[in-house]
């Protein structure tokens, strides 16, 4: 029976602890499962069946069969930026169905003048697409299903109960460094969170402004006019003035927002945002006269993301435990990606793997298997994620980890992932070797237009 193994797996999801595994015992279960998703998914997504026809792969004999079938993190912006310059939604929709394990629904072209726009229409047709951007404002666009939406956010939200014993009974008061809105998968997350755990009354989002992928589009498109000189000064002129307004909005918010958090002095709550949101909430309280504000000793810090390049001092976690006075173990910490279906836990201090993910740690280039050394593994973090349903959820990620293999399950240590990008001091992490899918992705692009 197709899928057999990989499903049973992906059903280890409602045990209450379903990073508790030994690795030996689940490794040849793995590789089982990988051979049932790599038939299924090849018969429905078009580009991993064209990358398996091209490299001569028909089944999966061991785990080194995978490396040259995974699509690497760049493989879902892999289109022409002309689709989105011209306004092509169905070129953009024919070039998304090369990803995905269903037909993209028809949508209404003429309610659509936005990216954002497009990804809400699909939305509406039960047809999730989450978004990221990048600095470069290409954004890519991560097909699902109504099923992957579901199974992620519940595995996300029981990881408040895995690390720190939440209950939703309990309606806490919920502050969220973030918009209320927006495309990507982070602020859904904020989002149900507050609408599970929290206090209706006293859940607190940075803005209701929401996050537009269109606004970041524009700006990349704005920088690479004046790069070519083509920019106009009232264009230029123009972007300033939004860019004002818009940061002296930001800057009303989190007056607004740092007073809220005041009024929960000594309480306990969800604080959540990236790291470089919540060393930014905590300057702004020093700004107000507070050396520190201490919460509740069981307050949550629900933070991931790392520093998301931003310039932070070396100690600032240190400083922000210090200024609530909450222990490190009071973070809600992880590892995790939008491409995945589910983070890696932080429990008992390493980054536990869930069973139907099946960990690829590979060399740097991203072609081949790493080795390991003296009980640990490190290198380029690659994974197959069984619960994935949308899509191919074989994926090279521009992070480099390093695993312990001592431990009885798969675990990544804490404060040892990088990007490469940033290891290259910030040039583009782009992989050019075998085991990447994105010029069949941007063929069969091609014959679309």
């Amino acid at each position: 029976m197709m899928g057999e193994v990989a499903d049973q797996l992906v059903a280890r999801s409602a045990l209450a602890r379903p990073f508790d595994y030994d690795i030996d015992e689940i490794r040849p279960l793995w590789l089982a499962a990988a051979r049932e998703r790599f038939a299924e998914r090849r018969e429905q997504v078009p580009a991993l069946a064209a990358r398996a026809d091209d490299v001569g792969i028909d089944g999966i004999e061991s785990f080194a069969d995978l490396v040259p079938l995974l699509f690497s993190h760049d493989s879902y912006k892999a289109y022409p930026r002309d689709f989105l310059d011209a306004g092509r939604w169905d070129l953009l929709g024919r070039w998304l169905r090369s990803l995905s394990t269903r037909p993209v629904p028809a949508i209404d072209a003429a309610g659509v003048t936005t990216q954002d726009d497009w990804i809400r229409q699909l939305g509406a047709a039960d047809f999730p697409v989450y978004a990221s951007s990048g600095t470069s404002g290409r954004s890519s666009f991560l097909p699902a299903s109504p099923a992957d939406r579901e199974f992620t956010f519940d595995c996300l939200l029981r990881t408040l109960t895995w690390q720190h014993g939440v209950s939703p009974a309990e309606k806490l008061p919920v502050v969220v460094l973030a918009p209320s809105a927006g495309g990507s998968r982070a602020l859904e997350y904020y989002r149900r969170v507050a609408e599970r755990y929290g206090d209706p009354a006293r859940t607190f989002f940075l803005t209701d402004e929401p996050v537009r992928l269109h606004d970041l589009n524009q700006l990349a498109a704005l920088s690479r006019a004046v790069a070519a000189g083509t920019a106009t000064p009232e264009q230029i002129a123009a972007f300033r003035r939004d860019q004002q307004d818009r940061a002296a909005r930001i800057d009303r918010e989190w007056d607004r927002l740092a007073e809220q958090v005041e009024g929960l002095a000594g309480e306990r709550i969800i604080l959540q945002g990236f790291w470089p949101q919540q060393y930014g909430l905590v300057e702004r309280l020093r700004a107000r006269g507070h050396a520190r504000l201490p919460l509740a000793p069981d307050t949550v810090l629900g933070v991931g993301g790392g520093t998301k390049g931003v310039d932070l001092p070396a100690d600032f976690a240190d400083q922000v435990f210090t200024f609530y006075g909450l222990d490190p173990s009071r973070e809600a910490g992880g590892y995790g990606m939008s491409e995945l279906s589910a983070a890696l836990p932080e429990v008992a201090g390493r980054y536990r793997l869930q069973p139907w993910i099946i960990p690829l740690v590979l060399d740097e280039t991203g072609t081949a298997l790493a080795t390991p050394a003296d009980g640990r593994l490190e290198g380029r973090f690659a994974f197959l994620d069984l619960a994935l349903d949308g899509r191919w959820g074989g994926l090279i990620s521009g992070d480099r980890v390093l695993v312990d293999l001592e431990s009885s399950g798969f675990a990544v240590i804490p404060g040892t992932v990088a990007r490469y990008s940033d290891l290259r001091g910030g040039s583009d992490d782009r992989l050019t070797c075998a085991g990447t899918v994105d010029a069949f992705v941007r063929g069969l692009s091609e014959q679309t237009s």
